[in-house]
């Protein structure tokens, strides 16, 4: 009898300050493309990363998903161990499950969670310089909560995301948008069923333009119902974003991981 096809899940972590983001690309170093160079040395085949969905360059995650097939017979733990010795200290395998053959890392994804981090002071870290966009002034964070109130629900997201987006659909639901003010840092933390291209990063852009005074908080709604992207903030730098968690069909939500200043 021939060996058993498998379906198995990987839940990763990673610093992208070092990578061309998550796909695959030519003559650039991406972090699928890593984890499949480290997956063909344990499989002894190519295996393909089906994955949750693009992270851009300097984009991080905690919790992104992909999955991938393999009639090797290897445990999924003893796999997730292997991949762990042979892959940079800046990506982790969190864990390896054997998953039902049909289960798509993209498609089957229900929710998606982000979160984008400011730090908020005159002088910028050292520590989270590669994790958090550094901001010198005060941010009127009430401002901030009245105006993420606008992007709650099913909207056209025209306005918020990249003139390059080559979604066909603009019209995503944004479930919950929370801003979280824990001083030195404030988080945005935005769920979703999908997200544009580069959508949250414009969205944090334009809740930083409020938060400065630069823009007034009932401007959003009138941002959102204009489809104009050059009414919206500029796109902010990856290095503050990360990919907290990715929910399936049956996973109950979980709850947003500690803030780094109460892991101090």
């Amino acid at each position: 009898m021939g060996r058993k096809l498998r379906n198995i899940r990987l839940d990763i972590e990673y610093e992208g300050t070092h990578y061309h983001g998550w796909q695959v690309q030519a003559n650039a170093v991406s972090v699928s493309g890593t984890i499949e160079e480290a997956l063909e040395q344990v499989l002894q085949h190519r295996a393909r990363l089906l994955g949750s969905g693009r992270t851009d360059a300097g984009v991080h995650a905690l919790g992104q998903v992909a999955n991938f097939t393999t009639e090797r017979e290897i445990p999924a733990e003893n796999l997730q161990l292997a991949l762990n010795r042979l892959l940079p200290r800046d990506i982790v395998i969190r864990r390896a499950a054997d998953v039902p053959l049909e289960f798509h890392a993209r498609r089957d994804a229900i929710e998606r969670t982000y979160r984008y981090q400011f730090f908020v002071g005159s002088h910028p870290s050292a520590l989270y310089r590669t994790l958090t966009l550094h901001i010198r002034r005060p941010l009127n964070v009430s401002a901030m909560r009245q105006a993420a109130g606008a992007f709650v629900g099913s909207h056209d997201f025209t306005s918020f995301r990249s003139r390059h987006c080559d979604a066909e659909n603009p019209v995503r639901t944004v479930f919950s948008f929370d801003v979280l003010n824990d001083p030195p840092f404030v988080f945005l933390d935005v769920k979703a069923n999908a997200f544009l291209r580069n959508q949250v990063r414009i969205m944090a852009s334009t809740l930083l333009e409020v938060g400065l005074g630069r823009c007034p908080a009932s401007d959003v709604p009138r941002i959102l119902e204009a489809k104009n992207r050059d009414l919206a903030g500029p796109t902010l730098k990856p290095r503050g974003l990360l990919l907290v968690h990715v929910r399936y069909p049956g996973q109950d939500a979980i709850p947003m991981p500690r803030t780094p200043s109460s892991l101090a």
